[in-house]
């Protein structure tokens, strides 16, 4: 029996995971790129106004000033950060997915007839 194992090489890991929980693990890691990533850009022409506005000599409003200050610019680097990591996970998923026996859940090449 440890000889047919061999043969067939190791078990496929998406073999565990039902179809309808790959799609929600594919959904989630979207979702979470998508977020994490408009986070990111945001905070950035946030942040880039700001300097603009300090090379202008052109003072932002306190209350504004005070916001990009104690939330915006901290939340750039955890933010690139959760980025990478759903982006990543999306990416293995998909890598398992095309490289199954069972093909991916989502891929599909459709006819342009």
């Amino acid at each position: 029996m440890q000889a047919e194992e061999v043969k067939r090489g190791p078990a496929d890991p998406l073999s565990r995971i039902p179809k309808a929980g790959q799609e929600l693990l594919e959904r989630f890691f979207g979702g979470g790129a998508i977020v994490f990533g408009s986070t990111f850009i945001l905070s950035g022409i946030a942040v880039s106004v700001e300097a603009v506005c300090k090379v202008l000599d052109k003072p932002l409003p306190t209350a504004v000033d005070e916001v990009l200050v104690q939330y915006i610019e901290p939340c750039l680097t955890p933010s690139i950060l959760i980025l990478f990591f759903f982006s990543i996970s999306l990416g293995l998923l998909k890598q398992l997915q095309l490289g199954s026996e069972q093909a991916g859940v989502l891929y599909v090449e459709r006819d342009d007839d």
